[in-house]
């Protein structure tokens, strides 16, 4: 395990810093405040009355995932980082807190703690691809796909039929052990689509293809 993570350590470039002016922020770029690194939600420059524009920001904390609100003017100038980009990684196997994974074209294989996929983890599965942004070497974050399919293992009984109502859902448990929301049609044994989207993990999408 240490031989693997010292390779993708290895691999990987250390975090480059450039300065950028507040009005040249993008959704998306990861820059470093206050000793922070935060990445940019949402970004717009405004004005009121007959004051200076000014950038009014929303970004997030790549590490703890809070929120945080940036007023700036239009000619601060941030940090920003340019950090290395590994796509199409493919997961090997889930092991406790850890998740092998695999480029495909080049057969490194590298491993990360599933801490880094929040309420997603347990979705996680083998052949799943994943894109994972590294600092210094190290992991930073991982970014899955929008939605995935899991197994239903049972279904909890619904209630008598006059007290069901047009649309009624009714509590399942996958077999990643996860509990959600599903129509009263789904029955132990099916396939079903969940959203992995930040706010809906986990969230009832649709019946899925898998046996």
């Amino acid at each position: 395990m240490r031989a693997m993570e010292a390779a993708a350590a290895a691999a990987a470039p250390f975090l480059r810093l450039a300065s950028v002016a507040a009005s040249d922020l993008k959704q998306g770029d990861v820059v470093e405040h206050d000793g922070t690194l935060l990445r940019v939600e949402t970004f717009s420059i405004s004005r009121q009355g007959q004051t200076k524009p000014y950038v009014q920001t929303s970004m997030r904390n790549v590490r703890t995932g809070s929120k945080k609100d940036l007023r700036l003017r239009v000619d601060d100038a941030l940090e920003k980082a340019e950090v290395e980009v590994a796509k199409h990684l493919k997961v090997l196997y889930t092991e406790g807190g850890t998740v092998a994974l695999m480029n495909p074209t080049t057969f490194e294989q590298m491993e990360i703690s599933a801490s880094l996929l929040g309420d997603r983890a347990p979705f996680v599965s083998e052949g799943m691809e994943l894109q994972v942004e590294s600092y210094k070497g190290a992991p930073l974050a991982v970014h899955t796909p929008e939605k995935t399919e899991a197994l239903v293992a049972d279904v909890a009984e619904p209630p008598a039929a006059d007290r069901i109502e047009k649309g009624f859902n009714v509590e399942a448990r996958l077999e990643n052990g996860i509990r959600i929301k599903v129509p009263k049609f789904v029955k132990p044994g099916d396939s079903v689509v969940v959203s992995l989207v930040e706010g809906k993990v986990g969230t009832y999408i649709g019946k899925g293809e898998r046996k």
